[in-house]
């Protein structure tokens, strides 16, 4: 925990963040895409390559934002588009 939490949280004096969490199914197999949707280049070197490991939720604050490889949530706030 303190690899991957209480230091990296120490080190860059991150804020509590409750009710915010990544859920992970680590025996799920997928292939990485050619295109990749929620990338801004919109292409990876690993294209192609098999791996072992998926984010299936994305909770924010207590909102659910991704499930499943859908984004749940618009993803620009609302007052940029004002």
């Amino acid at each position: 925990m303190a690899k991957l939490y209480t230091n990296p949280k120490r080190i860059f004096n991150l804020p509590d963040q409750p009710e915010t969490y990544v859920e992970v199914n680590l025996d799920r197999e997928w292939t990485i895409p050619y295109g990749m949707k929620f990338s801004k280049a919109q292409w990876t070197p690993f294209a192609g390559f098999q791996v072992k490991g998926a984010v299936t939720r994305v909770v924010l604050r207590g909102q659910v934002v991704y499930v499943d490889n859908e984004v749940r949530l618009n993803p620009v706030p609302p007052w940029i588009n004002s």
